[in-house]
């Protein structure tokens, strides 16, 4: 039998302490900046924290870690591959669209634009109409994002937090509205 002396044994065991305290150390002196790169790199989105200890979970399950000779670059290409994971399941997420929520405020939309029109018949009307129009034109989600910005006045967050969208399908979502009922306004 091949037996380890006791002086090689304990020899082992102060190598892995040694090798864990580096490892300890890394995790610590690289924490602050690996959670600055992910906030960076995912818009400051709140899963920012989980994803280094996600880091941290996935180096710390890397068999023979004592050869790692750059931790710090391991650190971030781990980092990297998990920004890469976590954009691949927000793209596969479906994007949940609230009918009734887009249905009532279409619906407002609609009692506000009668209120101009008793105002005024003649203008307003056409007005009124031709807006309706146009809205009745854009796809269901920019015309709901457009008439929460315009007529209720919310901001992108609030819209996106209402919606359950993130901030910025939010904005894609507006700034697209605005694009095409501008476009369809000078068309028609």
């Amino acid at each position: 039998m091949n037996r380890k002396s006791p002086q090689q044994d304990a020899t082992q065991q102060d190598l892995r302490t040694d090798s864990t305290i580096r490892e300890e150390m890394a995790i610590e002196a690289y924490h602050p900046e690996l959670y600055q790169f992910l906030l960076r790199r995912l818009r400051g989105t709140p899963e920012a924290k989980d994803l280094v200890q996600d880091i941290y979970l996935r180096f710390l399950s890397v068999p023979h870690r004592e050869k790692i000779r750059q931790p710090q670059r391991y650190l971030y290409r781990i980092a990297a591959n998990l920004v890469n994971e976590y954009s691949l399941r927000q793209r596969r997420s479906p994007v949940v669209f609230d009918s009734d929520q887009a249905d009532k405020a279409f619906e407002l939309e609609s009692q506000s634009q009668a209120a101009l029109r008793a105002d005024d018949p003649s203008d307003k009307l056409q007005s009124a109409q031709r807006l309706e129009s146009l809205l009745r034109r854009l796809p269901p989600m920019y015309r709901t994002v457009l008439v929460l910005w315009s007529r209720d006045g919310l901001t992108p967050q609030q819209i996106s937090e209402q919606l359950g969208l993130t901030l910025l399908t939010t904005r894609k979502y507006l700034t697209r509205a605005i694009a095409e009922f501008r476009s369809a306004s000078e068309k028609a």
